[in-house]
């Protein structure tokens, strides 16, 4: 991987991360209503319950 150019590891990184917002929308039911699917994907990808200021 060091062997790779700076641009060529950022092509794969960004491809990688591609790949996996891809794997955990397909884990979402697109039956539910958009702003769930966006909290459910929020939380899977990133990890954590984010909140909304009102």
């Amino acid at each position: 991987m060091m062997e790779k150019t700076g641009a060529e590891r950022l092509i794969i990184g960004c491809q990688m991360t591609d790949t996996a917002r891809e794997l955990v929308w397909s884990g979402i039911s697109v039956d539910l209503p958009e702003a769930e699917r966006r909290q459910i994907f929020l939380k899977r990808f990133y990890g954590t319950s984010l909140t909304t200021a009102h």
